[in-house]
């Protein structure tokens, strides 16, 4: 995920209408997630462990998505990758649970409240159904 794609993800989680009501949730100044939208500044820390809190994904996650999309050197541009393939199941569940559980509803997953077990987490991500 790109840090434009974990913002608006959790302005949709929060509910939320602005950037500036984003800020306030994830405590940065009103500017920032602009700066964060546009490039002009990456998300530190805390911001990213805010974000990760409020999406319900791991931290690592978050971070390694941040760093791999602002780094230009070549060894940490390929460490970077590496963690962020490592935690893309985190960010692909924050995805599926954004899409209205579509994918996990097409594979029968879905409760009726749209919670989903470990297990079934597991096999959305290896897209197939166990009989």
């Amino acid at each position: 995920m790109k840090t434009e794609q974990l913002l608006d993800a959790a302005r949709e989680k929060l509910g939320l209408s602005s950037d500036y009501a984003l800020a306030k949730a994830i405590g940065v100044g009103k500017g920032r997630i602009g700066h964060y939208r546009t490039g002009l500044r990456k998300p530190d820390e805390q911001a990213c462990f805010q974000l990760a809190e409020i999406l319900e994904i791991e931290p690592a996650a978050v971070i390694a998505a941040v760093r791999l999309e602002g780094e230009r050197e070549p060894g940490k541009v390929e460490f970077w990758k590496r963690q962020a393939a490592r935690y893309a199941t985190s960010a692909g569940v924050v995805a599926t649970l954004l899409a209205g559980n579509a994918q996990a509803q097409n594979l029968g997953y879905a409760a009726p409240h749209g919670n989903f077990t470990p297990y079934a987490l597991c096999e959305i991500k290896k897209g197939e159904k166990s009989a």
